[in-house]
């Protein structure tokens, strides 16, 4: 059984992301989590029906907000704006709905609107319950399902966080060694001198990380090599 963490860090840095995610496998069977199957969602119907012209009256400040008063006909609605109507209206600060006020309702409009009638409702109404059906069931399956990618993303994210971790210990590492090269190249091939420079710039603890993280066998020479590991 390959397991991500009986590989090495190196290894692991070198992974690519699909690499690191065939392991996951076995990370979520060792944790108890199955695997997910593909989510079936249920397709709603297609319902059409016909819809009639209204005219809904709106009143307010700027644009209005629609009253929920509608007629049949332009007529009846433009008349309706000629009479001096009133709304009700209260201030919860002011206590609340138990006291209301009666006021005029201000920059009264008539704005067309299409709706279908009761009857055409009541004639659909069994592909409609049907269709809601479908949905609160999808619903319930996603959010089901966004609960489980959860519990997975939360026992995999060891293993994504090692993996950068990882990354970024190779490539801080690299840049390490990357300097000392230079270092070395600058110094004529003085490895001894070429350290000296090297802890001018870096801490004690990211030479020993380097060191045992690429072992610098092809780098520095034994004594140099034991030197930075003791430090």
């Amino acid at each position: 059984m390959n397991r991500y963490w009986d590989m090495t860090e190196q290894q692991r840095a070198a992974m690519t992301r699909d690499e690191v995610a065939a392991f996951l496998d076995v990370e979520l069977m060792e944790k108890g989590i199955k695997k997910l199957p593909p989510l079936e969602l249920q397709e709603e119907r297609v319902v059409s029906y016909e819809k009639q012209e209204f005219y809904e009256i709106y009143a307010g400040d700027y644009s209005g907000s629609a009253t929920g008063i509608i007629f049949g006909s332009i007529e009846d609605a433009n008349a309706f704006t000629k009479l001096k109507s009133f709304k009700k209206d209260y201030n919860w600060n002011l206590g609340g709905s138990e006291l209301s006020w009666c006021e005029p309702l201000q920059h009264v409009s008539v704005t067309p609107v299409s709706f279908p009638t009761k009857a055409v409702v009541m004639q659909i109404a069994s592909l409609l319950k049907e269709n809601k059906a479908i949905k609160d069931s999808n619903e319930k399956q996603t959010k089901a399902r966004a609960e489980q990618i959860s519990a997975i993303d939360k026992a995999t994210k060891g293993i994504w966080d090692d993996w950068q971790d990882c990354k970024q210990k190779k490539s801080r590492c690299e840049q390490l060694i990357a300097t000392f090269q230079e270092y070395v190249g600058l110094c004529d091939g003085d490895r001894h001198k070429a350290l000296v420079f090297l802890k001018k710039v870096h801490d004690d603890a990211s030479i020993q990380e380097a060191t045992l993280w690429s072992n610098l066998e092809d780098l520095v020479d034994p004594v140099v090599q034991d030197t930075m590991v003791n430090m």
